[in-house]
């Protein structure tokens, strides 16, 4: 099983290719290194590895924990005060 927490490079990690040969994985979308069940963030990822040519069937979309914690923090934020405060600060930094 991979778990993959970042929306690029999806089917180069499955491949015989590094980062820097991503010109021959282009050239040769073989994936090598394959596992039984690829488990993604989001839908989009599901899709985009889909695109890449990875069986949709291995791919599931379990979301991320860390952004459910930071959506469920998000309730508690005062949005007015905190937009107050960064605009007073970028203010600052330009003076």
């Amino acid at each position: 099983m991979a778990i993959l927490d970042h929306w690029c490079n999806y089917g180069i990690r499955f491949s015989r290719y590094g980062s820097k040969d991503i010109h021959r994985y282009k050239l040769d979308k073989t994936f090598d290194f394959l596992p039984s069940y690829i488990c993604v963030m989001d839908d989009f990822a599901k899709k985009e590895m889909q695109n890449e040519g990875i069986p949709a069937d291995i791919i599931h979309s379990f979301g991320n924990p860390h952004f459910e914690t930071i959506k469920n923090q998000a309730r508690l934020v005062d949005i007015e005060k905190t937009r107050s405060r960064f605009l007073r600060n970028d203010l600052n930094k330009k003076l």
